[in-house]
């Protein structure tokens, strides 16, 4: 660890990848919208909504959007570009 804490997108920033690995999928959906990770991935944020920091994810790219606009309940594979 850095000491540096958890990093959290400016308010007008976009998340363009989320996580769809399952398990994390069905974790976020106990937690609060905007309560997850994220993390910068190919110069874009990243969000998982389990809030898993430490374990491998699936991230897939989205129409981009602000964290807020995310929801914890919505299928990422609908949320994913094609």
């Amino acid at each position: 660890m850095d000491g540096r804490g958890p990093i959290s997108a400016p308010v007008d920033d976009l998340v363009v990848f989320i996580c769809a690995d399952g398990r994390h999928v069905e974790i976020g959906r106990t937690q609060p919208d905007g309560s997850g990770h994220l993390t910068l991935r190919d110069g874009g944020w990243a969000y998982c909504a389990a809030g898993r920091s430490t374990e491998p994810h699936t991230w897939v790219e989205i129409s981009p959007r602000r964290l807020p606009e995310i929801s914890h309940v919505a299928d990422p594979g609908q949320e994913a570009t094609r």
